[in-house]
């Protein structure tokens, strides 16, 4: 999951790769998603997952924030 956030993330910035990958690991440990990847998922997921919790949509899992100080970017 943190991978499609991420690349969402870098998809619609302009900043360096690396301070999109803190930014984007900081919001989601903080507990929201990345500018406009919440209005994605709302519009996205239903299709793909018609069953997905609506909670989702306002905000990162638990587990998933529990996992950020553990996400790292490997390469360049």
């Amino acid at each position: 999951m943190f991978g499609v956030v991420f690349q969402h993330a870098l998809l619609h910035a302009g900043a360096a790769p690396w301070n999109v990958f803190e930014a984007t690991r900081r919001s989601i440990a903080a507990g929201r998603w990345p500018g406009g990847f919440g209005a994605w998922l709302r519009e996205a997921l239903p299709g793909e997952v018609p069953d997905a919790p609506a909670h989702w949509f306002d905000g990162p899992p638990q587990s998933l924030r529990m996992l950020m100080p553990w996400a790292v970017c490997l390469g360049r």
